[in-house]
This record gives C-alpha cells, structure tokens and sequence, in this order.
C-alpha cells in the first residue's frame, strides 16, 4: 500500500483477511476515538510564556508611577528649548534601559527547557493517540521508528525562540513609544500609568495566550500530518473545538469570522491539499469562507484532524474479496486451481 512501511502493510493485509474470513465477506472498519486537543500542554505553556514576560510589565508600570512625574517635571522646565525631542528622548531613557536590560537578561537559554518540554508534551500526545490508533488497526501494539520527529521538534522550538524574543521586543518599543507621547504632550501620570496597565495585559497576557493557542495548533497539526501519511492515511475529516470560541459558530463569539471552521465540522479533506474538499470522490474547491489547509495550520486554530481507516483499509479489502484463496476459506467460489 502506498506509504505504508513494508512490515505494517503486511500486518494490516493479515488482520484484514482474518477479518475479512470473521465476517464472511462483509468487514467493519475499525472506529478510533475522536481526538482531542491538548488543552493542558497550552495553558502551562502559555503560564510560564506570562511569567516570563511579567518583569517587562513590572519595570513599565513602576516607571509609570515612580519615574514619569520626574521626567515629565523635567520637560516643562525645560520647554523653552529648542532640543525638546531630544530632550524627551533623554527622559525616557531609565524606562527603555531598563526594558532593554531585561530583554537582554531574559536567559533563553535556560528558557528552552520549557519551550523544548513543551514540544515534547505535545508530541506525546499525538503519538500517544496514533499509536492507539495503530493498535485498532493492526490488533497489537506496534511501535514505529520516527527519525523525523526530532527535527520538526527543533525547528518549532527554534521559531519558538524567536516569537519570544518578538514580544519583547514589541513591548519594549511600544512602551517607549507611549512614554514619549505622554512626556511631550504633557499627559497626567495617571492617565499614563492606566494606558500603560491596559497596553502590558494586551502585550503580556494576552500575547501569551495567543502565542500558546496558535504555536500548540500548529506542532499538533504537523505531527499529526506527518504520523498520518507514515501510515498511509492520506485523508481526514475535520473536527472542530465545537465551543464558543471555535469561528463561524453562529452562537459563539465569532459568528461573522472570515475563516469559518464551524462549517467544516466533518468534512473530508486532503493532506498537502489545501483548498479542496473531498467528495463522493472527487476534489471539490473549498469556499471563499472555508478555512485552507490542515486542522490547526490556520493561526489560532483548535481544530483537529480525525484519521479515516476506510480509506486505507478499502483498497486492501477490495483486493482481498477478488483473491480466491480468500474465497475459499470462505467457503466461497472459484476455487483455486
């Protein structure tokens, strides 16, 4: 079969004979447990992603209380020059050296032990569920070797790294940046210091949750991907998170989203083939609202792509009903010669 490993397609052709000899002739298809997303693996993900970036958050909001009066004192003092710019870019110095300090303190290194164990995590689970899956099928447990894995692992992690350092970044530019405008323009402290709480909820919280939601779909889809074509299941239903937050539900909280995964809900489609569905068969293109490529490849993306044995195992029942040695055990005709 192809993309099947040689010793699985002969394990799969041997069960489904006995299946096949079981039934006389009419064999079910194995039903595997809908998968799950792993809701776990993201919220500790997304924890320690807000712990990592509280101190940026600390260091702003002190200067905000502490720090600003001072400088603002400073700038109308100091109105009358020509420089104010300047002047203002000086002011604000103590907050983005002090940003900045952080940022370059910020030990990644030490902090890949999470990213990488979370990588881990997620590729336990899914292969915890193929290889369950793998079990169904085959009617024993049978381990495969994966010498992939590792390397889509680090390159996750890798681009992990990256979006860390993104986020602060990020922070660190747009602090400085709110500093500014609120020394030049003269902005009351604390008016200053509540922007400054509602920009590092925006810049901290909730980048972590959405850095975790999106960066947790993602890895799940790939490894999913790759752990479905090993075994020759090219195709896929599509199932959805099925809550409020899953777009496109009607009464949920995005009922209007330009990507509507509440519609794919148990539509069939085809790795490597994005923008198509399958059905009764053929390639159909997906409509202008319907999402494209795999469950979980669209950014923050829950949805889960759910194996379908049918299409791997019809084929090799096909094969076997035409086969008269088959027949025979069946009690069934032509008999071989």
């Amino acid at each position: 079969q192809r993309g099947v490993g040689t010793f699985i397609s002969r394990l799969l052709i041997q069960r489904r004979r006995q299946e096949i000899i079981r039934t006389k002739g009419h064999p079910k298809y194995p039903v595997f447990p809908v998968p799950t997303f792993p809701k776990l693996t993201e919220i500790r993900y997304s924890a320690w992603l807000q712990r990592l970036l509280a101190p940026m958050a600390t260091i702003s909001k002190q200067w905000a209380r502490e720090q600003y009066p001072k400088a603002l004192e400073a700038y109308r003092r100091d109105s009358g020059d020509l420089h104010m710019d300047e002047d203002s870019h000086a002011l604000v110095l103590s907050l983005t050296d002090a940003l900045k300090n952080n940022q370059e303190s910020m030990d990644l290194d030490a902090g890949q032990a999470n990213i990488e164990g979370t990588s881990e995590s997620v590729n336990a689970w899914v292969a915890k569920r193929f290889a369950m899956e793998r079990q169904i099928m085959l009617g024993s447990v049978y381990e495969v070797s994966e010498p992939w894995v590792q390397s889509a692992l680090n390159e996750w992690v890798e681009t992990n790294r990256k979006w860390v350092k993104s986020i602060t970044g990020e922070h660190l530019s747009r602090m400085e940046t709110m500093a500014l405008e609120a020394v030049q323009t003269g902005k009351r402290p604390e008016v200053l210091t509540l922007e400054i709480l509602k920009a590092n909820k925006n810049l901290t919280v909730n980048r972590a949750k959405v850095l975790a939601r999106d960066q947790i779909g993602k890895l799940t889809s790939i490894l999913t991907e790759k752990r479905s074509r090993d075994l020759g299941l090219d195709t896929y239903t599509w199932k959805g998170a099925r809550d409020e937050r899953e777009r496109g539900n009607p009464k949920g909280r995005y009922p209007n989203s330009k990507s509507d995964h509440w519609g794919a809900e148990g539509k069939v489609g085809i790795y490597g083939k994005g923008d198509v569905w399958l059905v009764a068969g053929k390639e159909v293109p997906r409509g202008p609202r319907e999402p494209i490529g795999a469950p979980g490849m669209e950014p923050l993306c829950r949805c889960l792509a759910a194996s379908r044995p049918e299409d791997l195992l019809k084929p090799i029942d096909e094969d076997l009903l035409s086969d008269p040695y088959v027949l025979a055990e069946m009690g069934k005709g032509p008999w071989p010669e």
